[in-house]
């Protein structure tokens, strides 16, 4: 068989797709083994769903935003100039994105009072940060299903507590976190002082019992709500929003934006901790 002879520009340009070809392969297999590395027995990670009303998020999750490496689980939101096709939900999209970003929930644990802590360092402008809330565990199993929060059961009866939730809209400094309640009353909003939240690490907590709410910030309690204390259990989230009805389209040059966690922990009440990730890679478990 007569063999053709490449031309010094032909050969260059296999050798370059060749290498590029194992760098795709190396970079396919680096985002699968980091989110192989997250928990899926403690976490579900959100595929393709946005929190479309009342928000009117301009985000789409996806796993490949999410990764674990190093002890820190990190959320990535990205500007995606030529847009992504996000799958929605059951009655909402698909739809063209121009951002994308992660979000993280608890896949089966969920509590009635007691303590929940996790130390985190926040994204920073343009991004919505939800870096720990919970929901009322009736949303669980229909998280980002419906194109309104919880088919229409948020906040009632599945209440809404914002244990840290940054508003680079509201507070451009990023030293003011949002500490809320949201239930059939309406919204019980205040708001706890700190340093850079994207700079500094800082652990949010948050003590619940049946009669108190108790945010705190390293330590120091911070907002203390006493009315309308959710009596039914409620489950962890971690997520990237950008809303456009709070802050508007960011600039995308300001992307990439994460979130990092390095742990969270919870505690019922009698002090046993009943969940925890340390966020340790699973093969040296």
């Amino acid at each position: 068989m007569q063999r053709l002879a490449l031309k010094p520009w032909e050969r260059a340009m296999m050798r370059s797709l060749v290498v590029w070809a194992i760098w795709c392969l190396s970079l396919y297999a680096t985002q699968l083994q980091s989110q192989t590395n997250l928990d899926k027995t403690k976490w579900t990670v959100v595929d393709g769903g946005w929190i479309d009303q009342p928000n009117h998020d301009m985000i789409c999750n996806l796993p490949d935003n999410v990764s674990v490496s190093g002890g820190i689980l990190t959320l990535t939101a990205k500007s995606v100039p030529a847009g992504v096709q996000c799958r929605g939900g059951l009655d909402y999209g698909p739809a063209t994105r121009y951002f994308t970003g992660g979000t993280i929930f608890t896949t089966s644990f969920n509590f009635k009072y007691g303590t929940i802590s996790a130390r985190i360092k926040s994204a920073g402008y343009g991004v919505h940060s939800g870096l720990l809330w919970m929901m009322g565990s009736g949303c669980q199993n229909i998280m980002f299903e419906y194109s309104y929060w919880c088919n229409h059961t948020w906040p009632d009866p599945n209440n809404e507590i914002d244990i840290a939730e940054i508003k680079p809209a509201s507070d451009p400094t990023l030293t003011m976190v949002s500490q809320n309640l949201f239930n059939t009353g309406g919204w019980q909003s205040s708001w706890g002082k700190t340093t850079n939240v994207q700079t500094n690490w800082h652990v949010y907590t948050l003590v619940w019992t049946p009669t108190s709410l108790k945010f705190q910030i390293d330590g120091v309690t911070t907002t203390t709500l006493t009315k309308g204390v959710p009596s039914h259990p409620m489950f962890p989230i971690i997520s990237e929003e950008i809303e456009k009805d709070a802050g508007g389209t960011p600039d995308p040059s300001a992307f990439p934006q994460t979130i990092q966690v390095d742990y969270v922990r919870v505690w019922d009440t009698k002090g046993k901790m009943v969940f925890d990730d340390e966020f340790n890679d699973l093969k040296k478990r």
